[in-house]
């Protein structure tokens, strides 16, 4: 067994019924890591160029990393990926937990699921074996009623469970892969591609732990980061308020989505502050594995205790809908969690719904006599019915781009979507290097993708001092789009898929939070024995994000798809101007020059494939 890792990868095919373990050598961890790098391989390498991202040619990949299970808080997340039916590109999400390391303690770093099952079918892996078992008595339940009878049926309480719910099950282009209830693998509509193949469940369980080659050394960042987090005050932040302490100062900046994104304050933010949000509902602080920050909430609903929303669904389901009830948020969201649904995807599709419905684009005839008015959109009645694809929410299941093509008239450029996935909680208006992220990812407008650019506005701010391993010393404005702001995104993004191949939080890591570049540098050589460097895990992050660049190419996905929706180059009414269209076209072709792709197509090089050490595919041109 090599040092740190288990060295194996469980291969499932739920067409024959048949497991099998692949063990590929030292080559593949130190190219790849784990996470989105294990993803874009199997990705671009097994799912046939044109395949239905609902049919059995799919491939679902679920990977943690080779520094999986680490006692190091943050070393706890899990990628799930396969072509996205939202996007028909390439999909990644990831979410926290205890999935990952208990992938790792089970001998496995990660799980390749490919074909469809002809019946309801949940896979228990344990201990280095695996099993498909039947589901069919699991298929209709909710999430949670699904983790609890597997862990009933396993008889084990510590059995670790990522599942969908019927959203999932009746293919909602933007159903979730969840996990402990509260931990959503949201985005790219990865549950109806697991929904498609008819596997309601991975379960895990494992009692094995994989030798560090310096155990010491690993724990030694361990003690220190608990030693040391609340003395960071990003960190403490996360900490005290979640990240539902993010709201105030967004609104306070202008850059708050209100109402489709049509303006970046909102009159009602008090009521859907950190600071209320603690004191109304909040009863406890949850964690993932292994990690003292406890940045999730457990909140009681009418007596019942469940996981709390995240900063994201509080805005989607409030601000952008014109909402200051934030208890029917927590509702709406315990629902959505159940059922399976993405809450980012899921409010901004009814967002879209809403602004059309007020400019008589479509009425209650279309909507089942329901009123979709901002400030009194029925979520809690219209979840269910997308869930099950029911009436209207038949349309909205389909995400946002869909809906406002079978509107019609302007419906479309009221959509704020990226190749089809809708936009996060944050507006790029006010820090545009958002914006290029939104365009630029593989996977659409997703606000993971790069340290956010008003982290680094002085000189001095902690953020900033933490980059400076990158090269990255000067300050950036946070709505510059030149040549600076370029280089600044650019590298960051390979930073942050260098933490997604790795499975590593950023809220533990710099430059969001406390552990310094150079000890995650450190863990890695800890945990495996590599003599490793920034610039080998970095090298593994670029190539994690150009393996899934070449599936978008592959699948007719390239720099025509790399746009802002109409909506961000309007001004935000109480917020920010509108992003310049010739600026913001320019720096997006500095970012190609600057990758070494195709500066028109957007493209990947072969000289940027040939020092990545990728094999340059015969119908890249």
């Amino acid at each position: 067994m090599a040092a740190g890792y288990a060295g194996r990868i469980l291969r499932v095919d739920l067409t024959e019924k048949t497991v099998a373990v692949e063990e590929p050598g030292e080559k593949f961890y130190r190219m790849l890591l784990g996470g989105k790098g294990f993803a874009g391989h199997y990705l671009l390498e097994e799912v046939p160029a044109g395949a239905d991202p609902l049919g059995p040619e799919n491939v679902l990949v679920l990977a943690g990393s080779v520094v999986s299970g680490l006692p190091i808080p943050g070393y706890s997340r899990f990628t799930v990926a396969a072509k996205s039916p939202l996007t028909g590109g390439y999909g990644e999400a990831e979410a926290g937990g205890f999935l990952a390391p208990e992938l790792k303690f089970a001998g496995f770093e990660a799980v390749v699921v490919r074909g469809a099952s002809d019946r309801p079918v949940y896979l228990f892996v344990h201990d280095g074996q695996a099993e498909i078992r039947d589901a069919s008595h699991l298929w209709g339940l909710g999430t949670f009623a699904t983790e609890h009878a597997i862990r009933e049926e396993l008889g084990d309480a510590r059995v670790r469970v990522a599942c969908i719910g019927p959203a999932g099950e009746n293919l909602v282009r933007y159903a979730c892969v969840m996990h402990e209830g509260r931990n959503a693998a949201g985005r790219c509509g990865l549950g109806a591609v697991m929904g498609s193949k008819r596997l309601k469940a991975v379960a895990v369980r494992g009692t094995g732990k994989p030798e560090l080659a310096d155990r010491e050394g690993v724990l030694g960042i361990a003690r220190w980061f608990r030693d040391h987090y609340r003395d960071n005050p990003l960190s403490r932040a996360l900490h005290d308020l979640g990240t539902a302490g993010l709201l105030g100062g967004l609104n306070a900046t202008g850059m708050l989505p209100t109402r489709n994104f049509s303006a970046g304050s909102f009159e009602g933010w008090e009521a859907l502050s950190g600071e209320t949000y603690e004191k109304r509902f909040v009863v406890d602080r949850w964690g993932c594995y292994a990690c003292p920050v406890r940045c999730k909430r457990t909140v009681r609903l009418e007596g019942v205790e469940a996981g709390g929303p995240e900063y994201e669904t509080i805005a989607a389901f409030g601000s952008n809908l014109g909402s200051d009830d934030l208890g029917s948020i927590l509702e709406v969201n315990r629902l959505c969690n159940d059922l399976g649904l993405d809450t980012i995807s899921t409010g901004v599709t009814l967002a879209l719904a809403a602004e059309c419905f007020e400019r008589g684009l479509i009425t209650a005839r279309d909507t089942g006599g329901m009123e979709l008015r901002f400030g009194r959109v029925p979520a809690r009645e219209l979840v269910p019915l997308i869930a099950r694809r029911e009436g209207f929410g038949a349309d909205l299941a389909e995400g946002a781009r869909r809906l406002a093509e079978k509107i019609g008239g302007p419906a479309p450029s009221l959509a704020v979507e990226v190749k089809g996935l809708e936009a996060a909680m944050h507006d790029p208006r006010g820090k545009v290097s958002v914006g290029l992220g939104y365009a630029l990812a593989a996977h659409g407008a997703d606000h993971m993708v790069a340290a956010h650019d008003t982290m680094f506005l002085k000189r001095g701010a902690y953020p900033l001092e933490r980059i400076a391993p990158f090269g990255l010393l000067d300050p950036v404005d946070a709505r510059d789009l030149g040549p600076a702001k370029v280089r600044h995104f650019a590298t960051l993004e390979i930073w942050w898929d260098t933490l997604k191949s790795l499975g590593i939080c950023f809220f533990c890591v710099a430059p969001r939070s406390l552990l310094p570049v150079g000890m995650v540098v450190d863990s890695v050589r800890y945990a495996t024995g590599w003599e490793t460097s920034l610039y080998e895990l970095m090298q593994a992050g670029e190539r994690a994000n150009v393996q899934a660049r070449l599936f978008n190419c592959r699948e007719g996905l390239d720099a025509g798809a790399d746009r802002l929706p109409p909506r961000f180059t309007e001004d935000a009414s109480g917020g920010h101007p509108g992003i310049d269209e010739a600026a913001f076209a320019q720096a997006r072709r500095t970012y190609y020059e600057l990758r070494g792709w195709d500066a028109d197509a957007g493209r990947p090089r072969a000289a940027a494939l040939h020092r990545l050490g990728l094999p340059v595919p015969g119908w890249l041109s």
